[in-house]
């Protein structure tokens, strides 16, 4: 099976994380599936260097999300933006839209800025 998420929200609306420091996921740290006005601020994310698929944020199916002022130091993605996956995401035919970074910083072999 799949290993557990940190945070996970679904279909929420008006969410906020705001000031905490999220340490050593077994899989992604704060995942946003078909949420609506999600706001991250002042948020470090640290996970081992070595382990994969501990990606900081995953806007998914999500609109108006702003990701910003926060650091993301680990083995995989700072943020990956996604519209579903496989057929699951065709079905809901729900892109990510809306979706602003600013002033994170991103550390890690594969922690590029954002993935599509």
């Amino acid at each position: 099976g799949t290993r557990p998420h940190l945070m996970r929200f679904v279909r929420s609306r008006g969410v906020r994380v705001m000031d905490v420091q999220l340490l050593n996921s077994p899989y992604w740290n704060c995942h946003f599936w078909a949420c609506d006005r999600v706001h991250v601020r002042g948020v470090r994310v640290v996970s081992p260097l070595d382990q994969v698929n501990t990606d900081g944020w995953d806007p998914d199916s999500s609109t108006n999300v702003l990701i910003e002022d926060s650091s993301y130091e680990g083995g995989d993605d700072c943020v990956s933006i996604k519209s579903g996956w496989d057929c699951f995401g065709a079905a809901l035919g729900r892109p990510a839209a809306n979706i602003t970074l600013r002033n994170l910083a991103c550390k890690g072999p594969r922690a590029g800025p954002a993935s599509l």
